[in-house]
């Protein structure tokens, strides 16, 4: 540009300027230190030597040093050459388009036109949001949030309570439930007592009903007064001739079978016959612990 070319073309008429100022000042010296006619043809000679040295000493004290002419390419200033040579027009300054898409790269051109993010523009229609996902896509309105309801606390109180109303109903129902089970329980229990009581009084007291067996005796004869599908098999009346610790292992095995923890929801029948055999058992151990 020629703000650009102004500092090159003063650099270069400066240079010219000086070595013209030496040229004259050299030429002023020897025309003064010129000989006479009337000086020897050696003297002359002498002369025409000293002026060339005097000439080229000027020269060099009044010259500029020469520096290498920047290029334009560095930023600096042209050569005197190149300052004396007229200068082609300058143009304006091309200024870089405000998106790189529209600048020409100088490659081949094709007939389509790459829409930029200024020359492009989305309208979206009124209630509508464009998407920052994909460029030009517009997504559907968000749906409002139904409004807040306000509470009710007279509503929320009587569900509470209504709640609270079912459990004590459901409790209730379950204890009468139960009641009524055990009462029925009892009463059947009563019933097959009443049946059972010649059977269990016959195998577990002696003929005058008055005392019980001996526990050896019960022990061996359990099998005979158990309900089916017991567990207990029938054991001979001599394992249980060892002595003490023979009798006590049998009994605490006995006893296990006919505890009436482990009788709790079987039927009344059985429960009536466990019970029977754990007592006449108890009874009959410890009269013979004491004897």
């Amino acid at each position: 540009s020629g703000q650009s070319l102004r500092p090159m073309r003063q650099h270069g008429s400066m240079m010219a300027s000086a070595s013209a100022a030496a040229e004259r000042a050299a030429n002023q010296l020897a025309e003064a230190f010129e000989p006479s006619p009337r000086t020897a043809p050696s003297d002359r000679e002498f002369d025409q030597e000293r002026r060339g040295r005097d000439r080229e000493s000027l020269r060099a004290a009044f010259e500029v040093p020469r520096t290498p002419a920047p290029s334009l390419a560095t930023g600096g200033s042209p050569s005197p050459e190149a300052s004396r040579s007229p200068s082609p027009p300058s143009s304006p300054p091309v200024r870089p388009p405000d998106d790189l898409m529209e600048m020409d790269f100088g490659g081949p051109r094709t007939g389509m036109q790459i829409p930029t993010a200024t020359s492009m523009s989305l309208a979206a229609p009124a209630g509508m949001t464009v998407s920052s996902h994909s460029p030009g896509s517009v997504s559907p309105p968000a749906a409002p949030s139904p409004p807040a309801q306000p509470l009710d606390r007279d509503q929320l109180r009587r569900e509470r309570e209504e709640r609270e109303a079912e459990r004590v109903r459901e409790a209730t129902n379950r204890q009468q439930e139960q009641l009524q089970k055990e009462t029925q329980l009892k009463a059947d229990k009563v019933e097959e007592n009443n049946k059972l009581a010649v059977e269990m009084d016959s195998w577990a007291k002696t003929a005058d009903g008055q005392n019980y067996k001996d526990v050896k005796v019960l022990i061996s004869t359990m099998h005979t007064v158990l309900w089916p599908d017991s567990g207990w098999k029938e054991l001979p009346l001599s394992e249980l001739l060892g002595g003490k610790a023979a009798v006590k292992k049998w009994y605490y095995k006995a006893i296990l079978v006919v505890h009436p923890d482990k009788q709790s929801e079987a039927n009344a029948e059985q429960q009536v016959r466990a019970d029977r055999i754990f007592q006449a058992l108890n009874h009959a151990f410890k009269v013979s612990d004491e004897k």
